[in-house]
């Protein structure tokens, strides 16, 4: 095998089974961010990272619950999911916010929603974080405890939905009133 397609096959892997993740986009900004390169660019950083903190705590713990990775078919859930959350999405914004700098002009978030839009014009949410509402699988096998909200995949699909609403309501409230700046 050519050197060309051991490094085309490398990259085809990670591009395929990281870069579709939101999170990862900003993990990467989040770098450059530390390394100086979007220093200027603080408010749309934290406004990214706040957001895949929020989002990720509502797909880890209300719906879906899972991830399967579509190239290497890896099925992540439970514990291993939280992990994930803790490590990717909680600790990240936790790390941003102990390194803010109130010093820094706050930029007008243009950076960060444009990195957002770009984001949703290429990859479809829906379908990378498989955000489908399943009425067939039960997530929780225990049958004993009889809550709708635990075995109903439909109802944990409406509250996560419904959560995913009122953070982006929330956010533009948030940008309309001056919080960022």
């Amino acid at each position: 095998m050519h050197l060309s397609k051991i490094v085309n096959y490398f990259f085809e892997r990670i591009w395929n089974n990281t870069f579709i993740y939101f999170t990862y986009w900003t993990l990467v900004i989040q770098g450059l961010y530390y390394i100086g390169v979007l220093k200027q660019f603080q408010e749309s950083v934290l406004m990214l990272t706040i957001t895949v903190s929020v989002l990720g705590a509502i797909l880890t713990y209300i719906y879906p619950k899972k991830i399967i990775t579509p190239h290497l078919n890896i099925h992540i859930a439970d514990t291993d999911m939280q992990l994930i959350d803790l490590f990717a999405h909680q600790l990240p914004l936790i790390m941003l916010l102990l390194v803010y700098d109130s010093k820094i002009k706050p930029d007008n978030l243009v950076f960060g929603v444009l990195v957002l839009l770009i984001y949703v014009l290429i990859y479809n949410p829906v379908n990378v974080y498989k955000f489908k509402c399943d009425k067939s699988i039960t997530i929780n096998d225990n049958k004993s405890i009889n809550n709708k909200l635990l075995n109903d995949n439909r109802y944990r699909y409406h509250i996560a939905t419904c959560l995913m609403i009122i953070y982006f309501i929330i956010l533009i409230l948030a940008i309309l009133s001056g919080i960022f700046k």
